[in-house]
């Protein structure tokens, strides 16, 4: 069973407006579509490893607000609070396996439920969600896409070009109130032994992903993305998301 850093799920008020503030900075991306059962919709930009940042949107708040998906409940709540990161996701090969991993390590899982987005060229994307009820802590979700890596990768390498150098994702940080179980209980859900303790956070590499947690009053939700292989460092802001871009 293989677990991998899929994707950053970003809420914004105009996910078309944020996303056109990110390809300023050199970026490519794209109108992703709708989510007609949801009430969402979406625009993406691409990173090797299909990993994606994916600006998400309410546009049916009638349908959002009634929706029983957990990561459409935590939409519709970030929305009353402002636009910001909402989650991460990790990417499996067998997401049935999966939930019986998570239940037998004694986590109470909700899904497997079954996602998909007709595309702007008329296919359609399908895919299996899979969350953990945690009543005190906001963790990552797991998906399963209906496509095996290798033809999702053919697929997409053209978006996974960007004129800003050639970036990938590096870290995802939170803050939260006790950084250090948040960092052991994704340990053990995800399987990852070895903790990393810093000064100002504690880390875990999923994927060569750094996931960081920084002890501080926070929402849960990440608040910190880093992206590297970039021609010009800087730090920008968009749609309440701060970015690090690093040259390395």
């Amino acid at each position: 069973m293989m677990l991998k850093f899929d994707h950053l799920v970003h809420f914004s008020t105009s996910p078309l407006k944020a996303a056109e503030e990110f390809s300023l900075h050199g970026f490519q991306v794209i109108p992703g579509g709708s989510h007609p059962n949801w009430g969402t919709y979406n625009s993406l930009s691409y990173f090797p490893g299909l990993r994606y940042i994916e600006w998400i949107g309410i546009n049916k708040m009638s349908i959002a607000s009634t929706s029983d998906n957990p990561l459409i409940q935590q939409i519709v709540h970030d929305s009353f609070k402002g636009e910001g990161f909402s989650q991460i996701a990790f990417r499996t090969d067998d997401i049935e396996a999966l939930a019986t991993n998570l239940t037998e390590k004694g986590f109470t899982t909700i899904g497997p439920i079954q996602g998909s987005r007709k595309r702007e060229d008329g296919t359609v994307l399908e895919w299996s969600m899979l969350f953990i009820d945690d009543q005190e802590l906001r963790l990552p979700f797991f998906i399963q896409w209906g496509k095996r890596d290798e033809e999702r990768d053919n697929d997409l390498q053209s978006l996974m070009n960007h004129e800003n150098g050639t970036p990938s994702f590096s870290f995802v940080g939170y803050a939260v109130k006790d950084a250090r179980n948040f960092a052991r209980k994704l340990c053990n859900i995800v399987g990852v032994k070895k903790l990393d303790i810093y000064q100002t956070y504690s880390e875990i590499n999923v994927d060569g992903i750094g996931v960081r947690f920084y002890e501080k009053e926070g929402s849960q939700r990440p608040m910190l993305v880093g992206i590297t292989g970039v021609n010009e460092e800087k730090t920008i802001e968009i749609a309440g998301g701060r970015y690090h871009l690093l040259r390395v």
